[in-house]
């Protein structure tokens, strides 16, 4: 039998990573690092990018850093040019850059409506699209791991922007995922539920907040809040070898938040 470790080893390969500056982002652009892929961190926070980079290279690994709006379309293909002509090819896309506000539907404007939906969906397509043309005309595939949540699967009253992004953002996982296996390039998402992020600290920093966490937790079947690394290690695995099987799927990774 192969040697798991060895399958999930990403030597010789490139990887994108958005919204690398903190998070999941973050976490997973040092944990493609470590398994050997030249990496290239982006993110709207150009200095935060950059020091996701250096920790990379300090831990051993290869990495450049990028800043951009993804809300731009053009910025897709400036940063997929980047990877090819800083690192030498593209081989992995990570899409995580994203936004998280809530709010009622019946309160939402049409300015945090579009900017999440830029954001987590018209961004995710945009570098796909720049990413996935490299990688067909490269012939060696690829794979591309869209950052989804199981709110795309299971919405919560309040997050109707936030679902609707994540809900399309599996369905155009599964669309690529149809168009882009002939060239063989294979896409999947994950669906996180809650991650201990700066970003997730922030929102129970308040009494509401934690209270609000704690009741959630007690309901949780695992009990506990995943980590950024953990979302990370799948990260990994759907990029690597050992996927190769595994195409247009959504990996719910959850502590059992979908039971509840």
């Amino acid at each position: 039998m192969d040697d798991f470790n060895a399958l999930t080893r990403l030597d010789g390969k490139v990887a994108v990573v958005t919204g690398a500056a903190s998070g999941i982002g973050r976490a997973t652009a040092l944990r493609l690092a470590a398994a050997g892929a030249a990496v290239l961190a982006a993110d709207l926070d150009a200095a935060g990018a950059a020091a996701t980079a250096a920790a990379c290279v300090s831990a051993g690994g290869q990495a450049q850093a990028t800043g951009g709006d993804i809300r731009d379309w053009s910025t897709g293909e400036a940063m997929a040019g980047a990877a090819v002509a800083e690192l030498g090819g593209l081989d992995i896309l990570v899409n995580c850059a994203g936004l998280f506000p809530s709010g009622a539907a019946l309160d939402l404007d049409e300015g945090h409506w579009d900017q999440l939906l830029d954001v987590n969906l018209k961004g995710a397509m945009s570098l796909s699209q720049a990413c996935a043309r490299r990688m067909r005309d490269a012939g060696r595939g690829g794979a591309i791991v869209n950052i989804a949540s199981i709110q795309g699967l299971r919405p919560r009253a309040g997050k109707a922007a936030y679902a609707a992004s994540k809900a399309g953002l599996i369905a155009l996982t599964q669309v690529l995922a149809q168009e882009l296996a002939a060239h063989g390039v294979r896409v999947n998402a994950l669906a996180p539920g809650p991650v201990l992020t700066e970003a997730a600290v922030e929102a129970g920093g308040s009494a509401t907040g934690a209270a609000t966490a704690a009741a959630y937790l007690a309901r949780l079947p695992l009990g506990r809040f995943g980590s950024p690394e953990e979302i990370a290690v799948a990260v990994q695995f759907l990029a690597s070898p050992a996927a190769a099987w595994i195409t247009g799927a959504t990996l719910a990774i959850d502590g059992g938040a979908l039971l509840i």
